[in-house]
């Protein structure tokens, strides 16, 4: 990918200002922009308003950010940046962006500008989404691609399917990373970011010629471009933050998913299928959650998500329940009737996709296989239990390799000392507790997973035989 390159024009006034447009700096350098700006580039002795000019011709600069206040437009920015240079480099080469309005609400843009589009980034509530729209600037990725002809708009940029998370994601990722106090707080209004923007992707499969499966299945690539950033911010969660409310930050997110499950009071288009979007999303979101914080053995977190419950305040029954994590698991009707429609043949087109979205630095299919298998064996363990009846099915295990071939966190649990460490995820306290769970698998009272006949054998992936026979 190109690194674009860009100057930054702004106007020395207080030290807030100067350390917001420094801010500003860096969370491009952190979205892959190489910024000349002269707490950077500036040397001592040389002459700014030269640098100034010359960062503005060069033809290597892509872009021009004209950082526009009240001073700016009075003091040298404005003598810098005449008309003359500006009509002189190619228009397109500027954006304005304004750090503050007047007392009226309006920004300051100077006289040559005021016809041209700007950014607002003077706005707390409206930062995250303004600062998206500059990096497309930047990087020349608009919202907006007008289509070859006789095809139709690509939806993953398309406005509507976007969650404006961006920034908080790059901001997020930077405090974590640095262990800024502000990290918590940061995550948490991704989260509810996240969260609250999930519902553009709601779609009405009422009063359309379109078949229903191909209106949910046309919405997945921009969502796969979210799932990448959330898995991407959770495996630094694990690595970088130990802050004590962060383990309830994430469950209070995926409480906060449960509403997609159920339809709202006053939802009119209620179809059999209207909530599989959602319900995949969720799955897979929660899956590459666990996924990624076993990359860094966060078990106290995988604990809070696993062991802890969920309230849903009303099911579609109308009733208000508390269920463990297996919620998150559920049956997509939509995806069997896209692969009996298509004639696709698969065994499961719900594990297709998984392994489809498994393009990730930070997680591999196995690790989701691995995952997916010990979210099984928990639940079969909560369903023996509390006797209730089992709710999550691992999808993703029917393309397994080696069904018969324990998975490397099991293989680990050779050591007892290892196997210690690891039984607060499962919920048990001794080897002879995942006995009497596989008993009741022999017995059939837990189901275990089979497609055809293909079928899984627990006790090999357990590596059960050679449990804790080593210190």
């Amino acid at each position: 990918m190109i690194r674009p390159k860009i100057f930054i024009s702004y106007n020395w006034e207080t030290p807030k200002h100067d350390s917001w447009v420094e801010k500003l700096a860096e969370k491009l350098v952190e979205s892959n922009v190489d910024v000349i700006f002269d707490k950077y580039d500036l040397k001592d002795g040389e002459d700014a308003q030269e640098f100034i000019e010359d960062s503005i011709t060069d033809v290597d600069t892509d872009k021009v950010i004209l950082i526009c206040s009240k001073k700016y437009l009075t003091d040298k920015g404005a003598q810098i940046i005449s008309k003359e240079l500006f009509e002189k480099i190619s228009n397109n080469k500027f954006i304005v962006i304004f750090s503050e309005k007047d007392e009226h609400g309006n920004p300051y843009i100077p006289d040559y500008y005021k016809l041209r589009s700007y950014i607002d980034l003077s706005d707390e509530s409206t930062y995250g989404k303004n600062l998206e729209k500059l990096l497309r600037w930047i990087h020349d990725r608009p919202i907006y691609v007008k289509p070859n002809f006789g095809e139709a708009l690509n939806f993953s940029e398309d406005e509507k399917f976007s969650l404006e998370t961006t920034g908080l994601y790059v901001a997020a990722k930077k405090a974590i990373k640095e262990g800024r106090p502000n990290a918590i707080g940061l995550v948490t209004e991704y989260f509810n970011v996240f969260s609250k923007n999930l519902e553009k992707f709601r779609v009405d499969l009422e009063d359309s010629d379109e078949e229903y499966d191909d209106k949910i299945f046309s919405s997945g690539d921009e969502y796969f471009i979210y799932k990448n950033e959330f898995v991407e911010l959770v495996y630094m969660i694990g690595q970088y933050m130990f802050d004590d409310f962060v383990g309830k930050r994430m469950h209070d997110f995926f409480q906060s998913l449960t509403k997609y499950l159920v339809f709202p009071e006053d939802y009119k288009f209620k179809h059999k299928c209207g909530l599989d979007i959602f319900k995949f999303f969720i799955h897979e979101l929660f899956l590459y959650c666990i996924a990624a914080l076993m990359k860094h053995d966060r078990y106290d977190l995988i604990v809070d998500l696993i062991q802890n419950r969920y309230y849903i305040e009303k099911d579609n029954n109308g009733l208000g329940q508390l269920q463990g994590f297996e919620i998150f698991h559920n049956y997509l009707s939509s995806f069997d009737y896209r692969n009996e429609r298509l004639k696709l043949g698969r065994k499961s087109l719900h594990a297709d996709i998984i392994m489809k979205h498994a393009r990730s630095d930070y997680v591999t299919f196995n690790e989701v296989l691995q995952t997916d298998f010990i979210l099984y064996v928990v639940n079969s363990i909560q369903s023996l239990r509390f006797e209730h009846e089992q709710g999550w099915f691992p999808e993703s295990l029917v393309l397994m390799n080696f069904p018969d071939r324990p998975f490397d966190i099991f293989s680990r649990c050779e050591s007892r000392h290892y196997f210690d460490t690891i039984k607060q995820i499962l919920g048990v306290l001794k080897k002879m507790e995942l006995e009497a769970v596989l008993e009741s698998m022999d017995e059939e009272e837990i189901y275990v997973p089979e497609w055809g006949e293909f079928k899984i054998d627990p006790y090999a992936l357990l590596n059960f035989k050679d449990m804790c026979t080593m210190p």
